[in-house]
């Protein structure tokens, strides 16, 4: 009787432990079923994650900087960002939004001090979009010393901006 409690007690700590803290939560989906002895039901309304299928893209940069985006699979069926960069402007802070705009919602947003180097990849997973088709739109955007998520800075001047949109399906 306590193995289930146990191991979904193990699953809810691995999943909290695991899940970055810039993810955002997903859409709720169906609820559970009634217990007793006949046996659990299967939820119902809502609408449910789903595993995207891998896509790529090029993102129009307007620094001269070049980029390679690839949105896939991710844990628990969110989407993970492979963002690969060449910038021509060394240095600042580069500031990364994934949106949903067939949902309206946000997938993604980050932010990471650049040093000097080139050949920089970047990998984060973001929150899951629902079954379907979902348009998802990436910016990029370079700023010397600051970025909108990080308010404790005023915002420097911006350098750059990259974009891309994309159409992802999940099933």
């Amino acid at each position: 009787m306590r193995r289930p409690l146990v191991a979904a007690a193990l699953t809810l700590a691995a999943a909290c432990v695991l899940a970055p803290a810039t993810a955002m939560a997903a859409s709720p989906g169906g609820g559970g079923g009634g217990g007793g002895t006949g046996g659990g039901g299967t939820g119902g309304g809502g609408s449910s994650a789903a595993a995207i299928a891998t896509v790529g893209t090029v993102p129009a940069c307007d620094g001269g900087s070049g980029m390679g985006l690839t949105l896939r699979k991710g844990f628990q069926k969110r989407v993970e960002m492979v963002l690969t960069a060449n910038p021509t402007i060394q240095g600042g802070r580069w500031e990364v939004h994934i949106d949903d705009l067939t949902h309206g919602t946000p997938v993604l947003g980050m932010v990471s001090t650049l040093g000097t180097g080139s050949g920089l990849t970047w990998t984060s997973l973001g929150a899951s979009v629902p079954k379907g088709a979902s348009d998802l739109r990436f910016v990029a955007t370079r700023r010397e010393n600051s970025s909108t998520l990080d308010t404790d800075v005023p915002l420097g001047p911006l350098l750059e901006t990259c974009s891309a949109t994309v159409t992802v399906v999940a099933r």
